[in-house]
């Protein structure tokens, strides 16, 4: 488990620019090896958005889900209340992200995009 002074530490350089978000990923993923013993299952939550428009992908996100629980804290307020509004209950995202049982959780479209939400353990 990552000690929370030390993932506000690497949070705080994304903020300042002092490392970029994949650098900031790789010292998590370096902290929690570390942390690790032998033979545990890592979760990791996959974002994966597609530009219809131009027929590609355009975003591809993998985060440790211990960050993603934790970057929910940084979410601002009227954030959370908007995601709701479109239908994503971040309240049961959460408790998906912390439970043992996760499906690929979300998928949906607008014209524009079509956006991809899942865990996958490794």
């Amino acid at each position: 488990m990552i000690d929370d002074g030390e993932l506000m530490k690497i949070l705080k350089m994304v903020e300042e620019h002092k490392v970029s978000i994949q650098e900031a990923v790789g010292f998590i993923h370096s902290l929690e090896t570390q942390g690790e013993k032998g033979g545990n299952i890592k979760k990791v939550l996959k974002i994966k958005v597609f530009d219809k428009q131009k027929s590609q992908q355009v975003v591809d996100i993998r985060l440790p889900v211990k960050l993603a629980e934790s970057a929910f804290k940084f979410i601002p307020k009227d954030t959370l209340e908007e995601m709701d509004k479109t239908g994503v209950n971040t309240e049961e995202l959460l408790r998906i992200l912390g439970s043992s049982d996760i499906p690929n959780m979300v998928n949906f479209d607008t014209d524009e995009i079509r956006v991809e939400i899942g865990v996958e353990t490794t």
